[in-house]
């Protein structure tokens, strides 16, 4: 098999949801998402392992990663965005700080690197020499809330391995 790391993603996803609660007014995993709810949301995060911490904040959510990366998590495009009901859109934010020790051009290769690696989402460099990924979930009713649980457990090996890349040589001293 070409691909084996995500085929394995895709079974454990498919596992996790042939356990997951279902709320009772939830829907199937497989009807297409139009728009996109905190549940939505939630269920789908709750299937990374190990879990992530999950908080909710005023402005969305903060996940907090096994090693310590923390993420921002919002829900945009609503058509209520005081009560975050009817979004479109669930966009994903990991601040991944700067190394130690490289320079603004080695930087920029690693977020050229990165941006090789990830379709869903873009990395890039702030003026703080601080490496940014965003990553968007657009709700277009094309997507079920299974390809949403899938696109998170990626967006999750993405992360992991992005922060193994830039932090590798640290971790080596």
């Amino acid at each position: 098999m070409k691909y084996p790391r995500q085929a394995a993603l895709h079974l454990m996803v498919a596992a996790c949801f042939a356990v997951l609660p279902v709320q009772a007014a939830a829907q199937s995993a497989n009807d297409p998402l139009s728009v996109v709810s905190e549940q939505d949301f939630l269920n789908a995060i709750s299937l990374l392992r190990p879990p992530l911490d999950v908080k909710k904040t005023d402005d969305g959510f903060t996940l907090t990663l096994p090693n310590g990366l923390e993420a921002n998590a919002q829900l945009q495009n609503c058509e209520d965005r005081a009560t975050s009901s009817n979004c479109r859109t669930l966009s994903i934010i990991v601040n991944l700080l700067k190394p130690e020790g490289k320079s603004r051009e080695e930087l920029l290769e690693l977020v050229n690197q990165l941006n090789r690696r990830d379709i869903h989402g873009r990395s890039f460099l702030n003026n703080g020499d601080q490496i940014i990924t965003r990553w968007t979930f657009f709700a277009t009713g094309h997507e079920s809330s299974r390809g949403l649980a899938t696109k998170l457990v990626n967006w999750d090996a993405f992360v992991r391995g992005a922060a193994a890349l830039i932090y590798a040589e640290q971790r080596r001293d």
